[in-house]
């Protein structure tokens, strides 16, 4: 485009007209700056509107993987409320009369125990990510709407410098 409007001006300004040729100058280099605007709001506009999309993708893996871990809790607290916490396998183990395997029991339990544990932590980790994505893709679409509007002001500073011609 500015070769095109150095053209254009090389040839208003050769055609002799003193008086209208600085001021057709003037419109075409006001015409120039206003497409490299409308290009780099097009630019701004595609950008942001392409992290909006990715944003709001991971927002909904977020959720998928939210929901998950609900069910995983769920499941836990199921269980907790039913047996009291204890699985009816591990009651048999307890029951048994051979002591001689008190660490694999003891092992056994404390497996059982961090399990719970692992269960709560990403239940956790889970809204805590699920709260991030949903932050930043509301922040990703509002930013991809403000480009909007200054794509469009961009593109009506255009139109307008385009039919003064």
């Amino acid at each position: 485009r500015r070769t095109t409007s150095v053209a254009l001006c090389g040839r208003l300004g050769a055609s002799g007209d003193s008086g209208g040729s600085g001021r057709r100058r003037r419109t075409l280099r006001l015409d120039h700056r206003r497409n490299r605007g409308l290009l780099a709001a097009d630019e701004l506009l595609q950008e942001r509107a392409r992290t909006a999309t990715e944003a709001r993708s991971e927002a909904e893996k977020a959720s998928e993987y939210l929901d998950s871990s609900k069910k995983n809790v769920g499941a836990l607290a199921s269980d907790l409320y039913r047996n009291g916490g204890i699985n009816p396998g591990v009651v048999n183990l307890l029951d048994s009369d051979d002591d001689s395997d008190v660490l694999y029991k003891a092992s056994t339990m404390g497996a059982l125990s961090a399990n719970r544990v692992r269960t709560v932590s990403t239940a956790e980790e889970a809204v805590a990510l699920w709260k991030a994505w949903q932050d930043y893709a509301d922040a990703a679409e509002t930013a991809a709407s403000e480009a909007t509007a200054a794509q469009l002001a961009a593109a009506g500073k255009a139109s307008s410098t385009m039919s003064t011609y």
